[in-house]
């Protein structure tokens, strides 16, 4: 394969998008109403903690399950998400980057005084890039840590896996 078709293979489309945009609906919808173990977070400054609920075992193999009935039923293509490999890659790279610049503008322009979204600047922006400004931002509830790291890239890996 020549770097040209390489390249041309890595460009972002609509449809990967959306593949990348359902997995993420998936996980935040079906991570709230799937039940699993819940498990204390660290100990915060301010001495309180947040919880986490551990269901991501359940969580996949629902994933697949659902995966194997819309592909037996033609409801799904099986083969769409390694067929776009590299521009689910591409992707999921530029969003993570987006989610990452997001979350240091407002953590940086955030006022708050909880110890989860106090902003705690280093001033290393590849410190504070990395690890972020705040301790534990979120969106309705879901972790936006979560995603905007590199192990993002690790998950929609093991996704194209399937």
């Amino acid at each position: 394969m020549d770097l040209n078709a390489i390249l041309h293979a890595s460009i972002p489309s609509w449809t990967s998008v959306a593949i990348l945009l359902g997995f993420f609906t998936y996980l935040a919808i079906v991570e709230s109403i799937l039940p699993g173990k819940i498990v204390p977070g660290a100990t915060l400054p301010d001495g309180t903690r947040l919880h986490y609920r551990c269901n991501g075992l359940l969580l996949l193999i629902l994933l697949v399950c659902l995966l194997g009935i819309g592909g037996w039923m033609d409801l799904v293509s099986l083969t769409a998400i390694a067929d776009r490999g590299l521009e689910l890659f591409s992707t999921t790279l530029i969003f993570s980057v987006f989610v990452t610049l997001v979350l240091y503008v407002t953590g940086c322009r955030s006022r708050a005084q909880s110890s989860s979204l106090k902003p705690h600047i280093s001033g290393n922006l590849i410190h504070d890039g990395w690890f972020g400004i705040q301790l534990n931002p979120e969106f309705m509830g879901i972790d936006l840590k979560c995603i905007s790291k590199p192990r993002c890239l690790n998950n929609m890996i093991d996704f194209i896996k399937l």
